[in-house]
């Protein structure tokens, strides 16, 4: 399996606002984009990410369908 999307995906929703926001309301759609597998774009919308009010992404604590492609 490989990592590159997921590492692809991360960097751009740290990095890219819009694409945070999209994410936010349409994370399908964003996860489309990149070259992921089943497995990892189910992990991805079972996480416990969240946007603040400051467009920040962040990772609720006990995440864990998602701490095997965070780290």
């Amino acid at each position: 399996m490989s990592l590159k999307g997921i590492k692809t995906l991360v960097a751009e929703l740290h990095s890219d606002t819009e694409l945070r926001g999209r994410f936010a309301a349409d994370p399908k759609a964003v996860l489309s984009r990149y070259s992921l597998t089943a497995e990892q774009r189910e992990a991805i919308m079972g996480a416990h990410l969240r946007i603040g009010a400051d467009g920040a992404l962040s990772v609720e604590e006990n995440a864990e369908p998602m701490d095997w492609w965070m780290a």
